[in-house]
Formats: structure tokens, sequence, C-alpha cells
């Protein structure tokens, strides 16, 4: 079984990762799509994040309806800060008949090389790129890997915006999945900063 694996803060999960997930599926490029939640990520404040166990919930929340996702909370488990090779590794011992494949946007893929061991990652899975910006190109250091650009719809949206958004009192409720709307609002997680 190939599964596409989309690591993220999910900062909060929006309906553009939802959409991405389900382009993928209806592509065939994936059979199924695991939500990876990283608890810590390296390359980001922690202070900045909603609590790791609401955004895992809040993921769980979003991928209910959907038969062909699923929700992993393995970097729990791990050591923290999360490192995607430690979670690599463990899912092909874990899944040794599985194909996995990672799923980034571009703006990651433009910091790739910060990430632990990034060419071990770039040697041994393929990676499916959705584009963050018209007419993206992958850089050159990383042409002569197994990386697919997806030939989606650009889209701006971002938990960034939403968040700034949400600051600023503007509603963002179009931007969420439903239940991950109200569980936002229930937990007072919409609180202007």
């Amino acid at each position: 079984m190939v599964i596409g694996l989309f690591f993220g803060s999910f900062n909060p999960i929006h309906v553009f990762h939802l959409e991405i997930a389900k382009f993928l599926i209806k592509k065939k490029l994936v059979e199924k799509v695991c939500f990876i939640v990283s608890p810590h990520n390296p390359l980001k404040e922690k202070k900045s994040l909603i609590s790791a166990q609401q955004r895992l919930e809040m993921v769980r929340l979003a991928c209910r309806r959907f038969k062909k996702f699923e929700v992993d909370d393995i970097e729990f488990l791990l050591p923290q800060p999360s490192y995607t090779i430690n979670t690599l590794e463990n899912l092909k011992k874990n899944y040794p008949d599985y194909t996995f494949k990672i799923i980034i946007g571009s703006d990651t893929l433009d910091q790739f090389e910060l990430w632990k061991e990034y060419q071990k990652i770039l040697n041994d899975f393929s990676i499916i790129v959705y584009p963050r910006k018209e007419n993206y190109i992958i850089p050159d250091i990383f042409k002569d890997y197994n990386i697919i650009i997806l030939k989606s719809k650009v889209s701006p949206l971002s938990s960034t915006l939403i968040r700034k958004n949400i600051s600023e009192g503007i509603d963002a409720s179009e931007y969420l999945p439903n239940d991950v709307y109200k569980y936002l609002i229930n937990n007072n997680l919409l609180i202007k900063k």
C-alpha cells in the first residue's frame, strides 16, 4: 500500500490541507493519507503553537469523515523535537510492506536542507510537493531526486494567515473545517492576541 505522509504542526489544520490530501487520492498518487502531527518542529518556535494535544485533536476532528485519511500520533511517542528522519525510520521498521511518500509544501522544500539527514530522506523516499506559489520550480540542488510537483491549484491559505486573521478579529471560519472551528471556539483558542 502507498501511504502519503502529511507532516505538519497543523496550527491549526485548515481546509487546504484536506483539499491537498483529497487531490492526491483522487489522482491515485497515494492510496491513503496519514496526517502526522509534529508536537515540536525544530524549525518553529514552540511558544507560537497551540498545545500538541489540542492540535492532534483538531486533526482527528478534521479527518474523521474521510475513510482514506488517518491520523498518527507517532511523533508524540518519540523524543522531541520531532525529526522527520526518526519518524520515517520508525514507520519503515513497523510497516515494512508499505511504501511511504512524504507530502510537503514548496515553502518547506525551500528549507529542506535544514532538515536533519535530509539527503538520506531524499535518497530513501519520494516527495510530493504542493506549490505555494505560481510556476514553482524545484531548486537545482534537488533536481536529481524523486520529487513530484503537483499540478494543483495554488492557495495563499496557511495556518499563519489564519492565526493572523484571528488575532486581528477577522472571521476565519471559512478556512477551517466546521468541527475544528467549533473546537477552537469551545476551547477559547480564538481569543485575539
